[in-house]
């Protein structure tokens, strides 16, 4: 009896311990698979990777082989040729893909202050147009004991006594005036204000022909038509309504035959704007 008790505990043992060895390898075997698809998933990456950094190599090379600039014209310029434009953006050889306007804009200011703005335009591989943008004569102010030009940002382009086609300003007390940069007023509000005054005046849709206009003093505006009209607008405050009271009156008086007219729309309550026609007094 004892040795058939011993031999039925062994047979038990014996399986317990085949049970746990299967339930091992099979987690064994599991975790190698897991092992083995994670490399395998490890290398294509890696291959992928490769693969994408050698396409990405040889596009560059192409890039910068292909598509540097070799032929450059320039348009849209006057006031400089187009070799000083060439020396100041300096593009032979750059890589085309690359330009923007912005970059180059900055780099023809630098050395041609006069330039507004530049457009590229670009014909691959190789071929770059410049189109140049140049600051044009839109004032003319009379800035100690000088006359000059200036664009419609009031920038100075030169000294020029011809007011043909040009707007004539008078303006506040100018602390500089330097050819290529903005006037500088004294009264650093000047600096906002004034471009704001001459953005309401002149504008697409004021229809007044101003050809002249006094901002020495902002609380008594005025400005001109020719030798025929004056207008007085009175302080900086409400000028588009005083611009369209201003543009009928004006038109009133065509249609009246008046020979010089003086227009006040300094008052936009009360007796409200007035005119006179034939006017016989000084503007």
């Amino acid at each position: 009896m004892p040795d058939n008790k011993n031999g039925q505990r062994n047979k038990r043992i014996a399986s317990t311990f085949t049970v746990h060895d299967e339930i091992k390898r099979d987690r064994r075997i599991r975790r190698n698979a897991k092992i083995r698809k994670a490399r395998a998933n490890t290398y294509k990456a890696i291959t992928v990777v490769l693969c994408l950094a050698v396409a990405l190599i040889t596009v560059s090379a192409i890039i910068f082989t292909v598509t540097r600039v070799e032929n450059i014209t320039v348009t849209g310029n006057a006031r400089y040729t187009s070799e000083e434009i060439l020396a100041a953006i300096d593009l032979e050889g750059a890589v085309m893909p690359f330009l923007t306007d912005r970059a180059v804009e900055k780099k023809a200011i630098s050395k041609c202050p006069y330039v507004n703005s530049v457009e590229l335009k670009k014909t691959y591989p190789s071929t770059l147009e410049v189109i140049v943008n140049e600051a044009a004569a839109v004032y003319t102010a009379f800035i100690r004991d000088r006359q000059y030009t200036l664009d419609a940002d009031l920038r100075v382009i030169d000294f020029s006594k011809s007011k043909d086609g040009l707007i004539e300003l008078y303006l506040p007390e100018v602390a500089s005036a330097v050819e290529g940069s903005k006037v500088r007023f004294y009264d650093e509000s000047n600096e906002t204000r004034i471009p704001e005054l001459l953005d309401a005046f002149f504008n697409d849709e004021n229809t007044l022909p101003l050809t002249s206009l006094n901002l020495t003093n902002r609380f008594s505006i005025s400005g001109t038509i020719g030798e025929s009209v004056k207008i007085n607008f009175g302080d900086y405050n409400d000028i588009a309504i005083k611009l369209n009271a201003a543009s009928q009156l004006v038109q009133k008086a065509g249609e009246n035959k008046s020979g010089r007219t003086l227009v006040n729309v300094a008052s936009l309550k009360g007796a409200g704007p007035s005119v006179i026609y034939d006017y016989e007094g000084e503007f």
